[in-house]
C-alpha cells in the first residue's frame, strides 16, 4: 500500500497511459537473483496490500500489466541450458517468474546477456569482451523496441485448479 494505506496509480492502457512492464534487471549469482531481490518482494509485495487470496494469480493487483527479468550472466551462451555447466535458466528462473505471475503480472520470457565478464576474469582478449558488449547492448535494446509483440510465458491459472489447488487435468 501507498502512503495513507492508498494503492499506488500504475497507469492503465484504458486511461490512454503508457503503462510501461516492470523489469527485474540483475546479475545471475549463485544460480538465482541476488537475495536482496528476495527482500525487496518481500516488503513490497504484502499480503493484503498488493495481494490476498483472492486477489492471486489471474486476477492479482497486476493483471495485464507485463514483467520481465534480465540478467547478466559472465559465462558464455553454451554454458547454459538443460544439464549445461551453467545451470537451466528455464529451471533457474522458475520461482521468480511464478511469482511475478502470483501477483497476477503477465511474464514475459526473460533476456539474457551472456558472457558479462567482471571480477578480473576473462577468457578472450578485451577486444572481444568489448565486441560482445556491444552486441549485447544491441540486442537488449531491440528486445524491448519489441516488447509489444512478446506473448507472456504460459502458466495456470484459477481455471486449471481444484478448489483444494490440485490440477484439474
Amino acid at each position: 500500500m501507498g502512503r495513507r494505506g492508498k494503492r499506488p496509480r500504475l497507469g492503465d492502457p484504458k486511461d490512454g497511459l503508457v503503462v510501461v512492464p516492470v523489469e527485474l534487471q540483475f546479475p545471475l549469482w549463485w544460480h538465482g537473483p541476488p537475495a536482496i531481490l528476495k527482500g525487496w518482494m518481500d516488503r513490497v509485495f504484502v499480503s493484503g496490500g498488493l495481494y490476498t487470496s483472492r486477489m492471486r494469480y489471474g486476477t492479482g493487483y497486476f493483471r495485464g500489466r507485463r514483467a520481465i527479468v534480465s540478467v547478466t550472466t559472465g559465462a558464455p551462451r553454451a554454458a547454459f541450458g538443460p544439464g549445461c555447466r551453467g545451470g537451466d535458466f528455464d529451471t533457474m528462473l522458475c520461482p521468480l517468474n511464478y511469482s511475478m505471475h502470483y501477483m497476477g503480472f503477465w511474464v514475459l520470457p526473460p533476456f539474457v546477456s551472456y558472457g558479462v565478464q567482471g571480477y578480473g576474469n576473462s577468457h578472450e582478449d578485451q577486444g572481444r569482451v568489448d565486441e560482445r558488449l556491444r552486441g549485447n547492448l544491441a540486442a537488449w535494446t531491440s528486445h524491448l523496441s519489441g516488447l509489444e509483440k512478446v506473448a507472456p510465458l504460459s502458466f495456470p491459472d484459477w481455471s486449471d485448479w481444484n478448489p483444494d489447488g490440485s490440477a484439474t487435468g
